[in-house]
């Protein structure tokens, strides 16, 4: 996997400012499928963490919610 070389970022911030058209077409040509997986994770997480929060019975999602994540 080749594409522009740019310096290790040091925050997140550092990555999202990064203005050029060519570094963004590599990476989401290289990466689109581990941002898809990534989302999906954290969809999963937060729409546990909804359900736990508002759930009448708390314990009966945490649960749920630790079966589905295997904790």
């Amino acid at each position: 996997m080749s594409g522009p070389i740019y310096p290790p970022p040091s925050t997140i911030l550092d990555i999202l400012i990064i203005n050029d058209a060519e570094f963004w077409q590599w990476f989401l040509e290289n990466h689109l499928e581990d941002i898809k997986y990534m989302y999906g994770h954290i969809k999963a997480y937060l729409d546990c963490s909804h359900n736990i929060a508002s759930a009448p019975d708390g314990d009966k999602a945490l649960e749920d919610c630790k079966r589905r994540f295997q904790i």
